[in-house]
């Protein structure tokens, strides 16, 4: 007797999942020269030069941090949402945003708005320790552990046969890529930073911001670096500033050295912070530095 056929809907599912199996394979070559393209064709045409910082955005999957279904538009010149709100920057600010922090080997660090891990990744094997503010436990949860992760950069270093950077050293190629240090991750509001394990010699918020809390600004270091997005009459700046000792209320440092349109903070405190902003670029805006509303009438 001849055996029963499956059912219609049990053989499409199996087709289906066959698909999708084969698309998955099919899509790493894809998302490997599409990492390449963003290096080529956004981050070095834009001013990205440092060789250490496009190695390792060179490597890094930047599809493990966002949703199976933005997997293939990941290295778009775009934000890309990753729920209620939150956004991951575009490639290009946040290249921005870690070539103007400088990042040091000594230094203690923390990030303001670590959404699904991927700019933690990145800066974490830069700087002597890092804490990440992120008050979404889903968010930290789309991204692979980073022993899994490491074992994927890995394995894909093993099998290239060359590496190649735009200054042809083989140093600064590896420098991007070194021992991924301990990321400490604190669920806590962004606003508030993380003053258990101040103070901090730089500090990265990855968004936009109309104010910086005293809360923040008191938990640099003296001559601490701040690196940031701001808004200002409606557009988003990269700016950078550095802490200048407790006493002065915050500002934002045009080039005459006048506080001229001053990103506030939220009440007179003790932190100074002087803010230079350096250019326009498109940042998600945080929420959690809204400027606290005005009456009008």
């Amino acid at each position: 007797m001849a055996s029963a056929a499956a059912p219609q809907s049990s053989l499409d599912k199996l087709a289906a999942e066959d698909r999708t199996a084969t698309d998955r394979a099919a899509s790493e070559p894809q998302l490997v020269a599409a990492r390449r393209a963003m290096i080529d064709s956004q981050l070095r045409p834009s001013g990205i030069s440092e060789a250490s910082l496009l190695e390792a955005m060179g490597r890094l999957p930047r599809e493990d941090f966002v949703a199976a279904g933005q997997r293939a538009i990941a290295y778009m010149d775009r934000a890309l949402p990753l729920g209620g709100g939150r956004m991951l920057s575009a490639p290009l600010t946040q290249a921005r945003l870690l070539q103007e922090a400088r990042p040091r080997r000594s230094d203690r660090a923390l990030l303001i708005g670590g959404g699904s891990g991927y700019l933690a990744a990145l800066l974490a094997p830069q700087v002597a320790s890092l804490t990440v503010v992120e008050p979404e436990r889903r968010l930290r949860e789309m991204a692979p552990p980073e022993k899994v992760r490491a074992e994927k950069v890995m394995a894909e270093m093993a099998t290239a046969q060359t590496v190649t950077t735009e200054t042809g050293s083989a140093e600064a190629a590896s420098a991007g890529m070194m021992a991924p240090r301990a990321v400490h991750w604190q669920e806590a509001p962004l606003a508030e930073g993380w003053a258990a394990g101040a103070p901090y010699d730089l500090i990265v918020i990855d968004g936009a911001a109309e104010c910086i809390p005293d809360a923040i600004a008191i938990q640099l270091t003296p001559d601490g670096r701040l690196v940031t997005g701001v808004v200002q009459r409606g557009v988003t700046r990269l700016a950078i500033g550095r802490g200048i000792g407790p006493g002065v209320e915050h500002g934002v440092a045009q080039g005459s050295g006048q506080a001229e349109g001053a990103i506030p903070g939220r009440a007179g405190g003790t932190g100074r912070l002087a803010l230079q902003p350096l250019a326009e670029i498109g940042f998600p805006v945080l929420e959690a530095f809204a400027a606290p509303r005005k009456w009008s009438f």
